[in-house]
């Protein structure tokens, strides 16, 4: 049996068990449990809040409010801590809010 460089590509993609993550988009506000939802952004969260002096337990993590640049690369600004929950927008293209 041959193996093409095409099957063994896919061989190895599905032996390692990769997965792509999905970046956010803007110019919407995120939700911080939304990011995470969307893609692996609990790292990223985390450092952007400790880079603003805030908390990085997980209320303050799932509960932050974001901003997702509109350049395609899934960076978010940092915008507020929530007093309360942050809510999903109620479907895609809408800000989630405090």
């Amino acid at each position: 049996m041959k193996l093409t460089s095409f099957s063994l590509a896919i061989a190895a993609v599905a032996l390692t068990g990769t997965t792509i993550a999905d970046n956010c988009y803007g110019p919407y506000n995120w939700c911080g449990w939304d990011l995470i939802k969307r893609g692996n952004y609990k790292d990223y969260i985390k450092g952007k809040l400790a880079d603003a002096g805030k908390p990085t337990d997980d209320r303050t993590i799932q509960n932050s409010l974001w901003q997702c640049t509109n350049d395609k690369t899934g960076d978010a600004d940092f915008i507020t801590v929530c007093a309360g929950n942050c809510i999903y927008g109620g479907g895609p293209n809408t800000d989630d809010h405090c």
